[in-house]
């Protein structure tokens, strides 16, 4: 018996790691629009103040034109002043010279309020690209390998789907059929609840009986927890099995899909 738990809890790590690759073909491509829209809100920023400036630019350049074609008119009124011969000319052409000077005074504090709008405006192109290159620098990497894990998903959960294949034939019928039939009513992939010292089923936290107890230090059965359902196995059996490969999740900074050991879990799907 103390071998069959032992493929047991062989099992449910081959089944945490699938659940954990199947939640990453979720979490991951969440996390590339993350920083893909990190990116264009940069990039949108920086098209947005690239516009103003531009329009900036052109209200000074027209400005300026204003205020030149007022300096000419300016000039010949002034001009005419030695060519008058009668007072309504003279007066005609003093209300000119009047205009042009109004136009040209008033351009000049436009062209300031404008050129200083330009100098803002340009200040924050050069924030806004110094973001948009530092965002870029930050996340395009990012993106390319959660990428390159998004491509290898399906292919690392056959390779596990594999080896699980290799375990199951080990692990006696009627043991196998009671773990599939509570793995197909979890949500997290996990059925079994590794109890320790503190004696209480890690899924539910229920206070186990000491029989139970007693028969899980010995590894003669793994009997189910009379509240949630778990098979219930003495953690001090676990063999010792490699590290878990990573999928991932941790570069997405979603949550651990597959939840604490401790955490208490539905039993329905």
């Amino acid at each position: 018996m103390l071998k069959d738990i032992e493929n047991l809890i062989r099992l449910q790590d081959f089944d945490l790691k699938i659940h954990e690759l199947e939640q990453s073909k979720i979490d991951l491509p969440v996390a590339v629009e993350a920083r893909e829209n990190a990116i264009q809100q940069a990039e949108e920023e920086l098209q947005n103040v690239s516009t103003k400036l531009a329009e900036a630019r052109n209200q000074v350049t027209e400005i300026r034109n204003r205020i030149e074609t007022a300096n000419e008119a300016l000039s010949k009124s002034q001009e005419r002043l030695n060519a008058i011969t009668t007072n309504r000319e003279y007066d005609a052409v003093h209300a000119e010279i009047e205009s042009s000077k109004s136009i040209v005074a008033s351009g000049q504090e436009k062209l300031d309020a404008a050129s200083e709008q330009v100098e803002k405006l340009s200040e924050r192109e050069k924030a806004a690209q110094e973001n948009l290159e530092s965002t870029k620098s930050e996340h395009e990497p990012e993106i390319a390998e959660l990428k390159k894990k998004i491509a290898s998903i399906d292919s690392r959960i056959a390779e596990v789907v594999a080896k699980r294949n290799e375990v199951t034939p080990q692990i006696p019928k009627h043991i196998l059929n009671t773990y599939q039939f509570i793995l197909k009513r979890r949500k997290n992939g996990r059925v079994l609840s590794m109890v320790d010292e503190a004696r209480t089923c890690t899924v539910c936290f229920k206070r186990l009986e000491p029989q139970a107890i007693n028969e899980l230090r010995k590894g003669v059965k793994a009997p189910s927890c009379q509240s949630c359902g778990s098979l219930l196995v003495w953690s001090e059996l676990q063999p010792e099995e490699p590290a878990q490969e990573t999928t991932g999740q941790e570069e997405s900074g979603s949550n651990d899909s597959q939840g604490s050991s401790e955490q208490k879990i539905e039993d329905n799907a």
